[in-house]
């Protein structure tokens, strides 16, 4: 039986385990009469054109190699060497490499082809194994000679990339020209991509910009890449530049490229941006699809983070959604994540409320909320100082099979820090029956729990006994969340022992360190040592807020001390500080208005 009616009816075969017998059956009788040729062949073609084949082409390709025959097809090593192919090792296909090299004399043309190269170096590149890649392709162009093409160099490239190696994929770029082997457009954009990767858009608009150069007209795929990598570095400016490019070389943004710019937009807070993106979208009649609907809702997200201001957002976020349903556009579970976090910045017991009904509305629909969905919620109840809620939360969590993590309890017990200090022990100490490790998040929210009620003693404990104990190093935060207990209490002389025992620990001091030192100074009635704190922290280098002046001021204006509340002012604005409207309240409250505050 000919090699060409075995394949015939080998495919005949609906079942593999079938098409095999068939195969091996007429094979058997074809290795008799010593045409071995005959099913190399037949398997090779298979192999080739049906993945199904691939482990029949490597068990052929073994025995034929054992055998010592000759007649081996260059076809059935190809799909043996991809069949060895996964993207967690390329070991398989390197050692059958090396069979294949002490086995040369059988092969068709007694030498390993410069495509069983490029096979082996396309599974380094999926392996992510870019130095094997290099040592198998030096071997076959340095060694053996083989004269390099531009299909090797883009696995190479390829191989680079995908290894995390951005700058050795561009070098091959150098060394193609070298080898006048002519980079293609897929080079570029595997080079291109890779930059992007790394978050390098600089680099990557450069290649960009070095494929007109060298004639190369850049595909949608390039400018969406250096899109990408735009949105990923946050940068709108560079975005919309590459927008224009891409207008300029005739090409017309697709859905990948207005969501790229509309995401970087979003990131920025420029909501008005965003939406005269979409519009746009749909000029073009360029659909927009859940990701476009859901830059939009995170670009009031990200609008500001002012409390009141989010309460128009919250219409308009609403309003995105109803949008979305009119046009069929099902909502993903970011886009209903992204409302409840809208609504977590709003900030007020309405936004809890209406974030537990867009709960509500999510578990009977076809998307059920997950552990990011009830961490915002709890976000809300904390930004709002709502306790009980987020209690309530964590309860329904458990009900609904989602596991709180530690992340959804810190935010619990921040809800807890206006007043309800056993409530936020409670939560702690529940952290361990829920087989969950307390995090410096978790120690830092207990110690502001304490701090909060000007309870200096439980405070000091923990940054100074508990947090060590544990194996946790106390922060700047956690040191200024202690201190402003003593802020509570206009407690001098604590505060000034928290510093002692920051510079003591080589804890770091910084503007809040100092501002909260102030603030403790002017509570006191002790002007003399705000103004020397104030001192201090200049003569450390480090630059006062607005706060920091605020206090001084107030301290001041307190004791009648116009003058020097007006020296303080000018120093402000010398910083470029302006004062604000609560200033001027301030100074009519103490009815010392002075001239450089009117």
């Amino acid at each position: 039986m000919t090699s060409r009616r075995l394949e015939r009816r080998a495919r005949r075969s609906s079942c593999r385990h079938c098409s095999l017998v068939v195969l091996a059956a007429c094979g058997a009788a074809v290795l008799k009469a010593n045409h071995l040729h005959g099913p190399s062949r037949a398997f090779s073609t298979l192999a080739h054109k049906d993945s199904r084949w691939a482990g029949a082409a490597t068990s052929e390709l073994l025995d034929l190699l054992k055998s010592g025959q000759c007649g081996l097809h260059e076809k059935l090593a190809i799909a043996a060497i991809k069949e060895q192919t996964n993207e967690k090792t390329a070991s398989s296909a390197l050692k059958l490499l090396h069979l294949l090299e002490e086995s040369r004399d059988q092969l068709r043309y007694n030498d390993v082809s410069m495509r069983c190269y490029n096979a082996v170096i396309h599974a380094c590149a999926q392996a992510r194994d870019a130095d094997s890649a290099e040592l198998v392709f030096n071997k076959a162009y340095v060694q053996k000679s083989y004269r390099p093409n531009v299909v090797a160099y883009n696995t190479l490239v390829n191989a680079h990339a995908r290894s995390g190696a951005p700058e050795a994929a561009r070098n091959l770029l150098e060394q193609m020209e070298e080898r006048q082997v002519h980079p293609e457009l897929i080079t570029y954009n595997t080079v291109i991509k890779a930059h992007a990767q790394a978050g390098d858009f600089r680099m990557a608009s450069r290649l960009l910009s070095q494929m007109a150069s060298r004639r190369i007209n850049p595909g949608l795929r390039s400018f969406n890449a250096v899109l990408h990598v735009c949105a990923k570095a946050g940068s709108v400016l560079e975005a919309t530049k590459v927008m224009e490019q891409m207008e300029a070389a005739g090409l017309r943004p697709d859905g990948v490229s207005y969501g790229n710019l509309m995401h970087v937009m979003a990131k920025d807070g420029d909501v008005e941006g965003v939406q005269q993106v979409m519009d746009e979208m749909r000029k073009r009649q360029v659909h927009p699809n859940a990701e476009h609907f859901n830059s939009v809702i995170n670009a009031m997200v990200c609008f500001n983070d002012a409390d009141e201001a989010m309460q128009p957002e919250i219409s308009r976020a609403e309003d995105v959604l109803a949008t979305m349903l009119e046009s069929q556009v099902q909502p993903t579970i970011v886009t209903y994540n992204s409302l409840l976090n809208v609504y977590a910045k709003a900030a007020s017991i309405s936004s809890v409320n209406q974030s537990r009904k867009l709960l509500r509305e999510m578990s009977h629909s076809k998307l059920q909320p997950d552990i990011q969905s009830y961490n915002t919620v709890l976000d809300a109840c904390a930004r709002s100082f709502d306790p009980h809620t987020a209690v309530k939360l964590l309860k329904e969590m458990k009900s609904r099979n989602i596991s709180p993590n530690v992340v959804s309890v810190n935010t619990a017990m921040n809800a807890c820090t206006e007043g309800e200090v056993e409530l936020a022990r409670k939560l702690f100490t529940g952290l361990k029956i829920r087989k969950l490790k307390p995090d410096q998040v978790s120690w830092n929210t207990l110690i502001k729990a304490y701090a909060r009620v000007g309870d200096e003693k439980a405070a000091r404990k923990i940054v100074m006994e508990d947090m060590p104990r544990n194996s946790l190093l106390p922060n700047t935060f956690s040191y200024n969340t202690a201190m402003y207990a003593c802020t509570v209490n206009g407690n001098v002389i604590g505060a000034e022992q928290w510093f002692a025992d920051m510079k003591k620990r080589g804890i770091p001091r910084n503007v809040v360190s100092y501002t909260l030192a102030v603030q403790a100074s002017v509570k006191a009635k002790a002007l003399v040592r705000a103004e020397k704190f104030l001192a201090d922290l200049l003569k450390e280098g480090i630059t006062p807020n607005e706060a920091t002046y605020s206090y001084v001021v107030t301290g001041c204006l307190e004791v009648g001390q116009d003058a020097r509340a007006n020296a303080y002012v000018d120093q402000m604005m010398s910083i470029g500080l302006t004062p604000s409207q609560d200033w001027y309240s301030t100074a009519v409250e103490h009815g010392k208005s002075s001239t450089s505050m009117s």
